[in-house]
């Protein structure tokens, strides 16, 4: 009876360390205006792109190591623009290398 109690003990303990170590992204949705610097009037047809990038915390000017989101719009005829909101993505930074994501779902354990 020990053993079993040892082994699931030994399992929840590195599924605990495990999950510890994935990371959870999501942004809600943003909205902006792209406005002429001179006449304070809005632009349209600008394209306007983001990015969400996961970068190296020890060294942020190296190359990124993954990107999460990317998306890119045109603005209205008063220069707005939106970008959807997105997420969850589920990234195992376990590889400084090349993390891995998984996109719409959070692991449970």
């Amino acid at each position: 009876m020990r053993r079993h109690w040892r082994a699931l003990l030994a399992l929840t303990v590195m599924c605990v360390a495990s999950a510890a170590e994935a990371w959870v992204f999501y942004s809600k949705a943003g909205t902006g205006y792209v406005v002429d610097a001179a006449t304070r009037r809005g632009v349209a047809g600008v394209i306007v792109e983001t990015s969400w990038m996961i970068t190296n915390f020890r060294d942020p000017s190296a190359v990124p190591l993954a990107e999460l989101f990317h998306a890119d719009t045109v603005t209205d005829s008063s220069g707005g623009f939106t970008f959807p909101a997105w997420g969850p993505v589920e990234a195992d930074l376990h590889s400084a290398t090349s993390p891995s994501c998984r996109t719409g779902q959070i692991a449970r354990l």
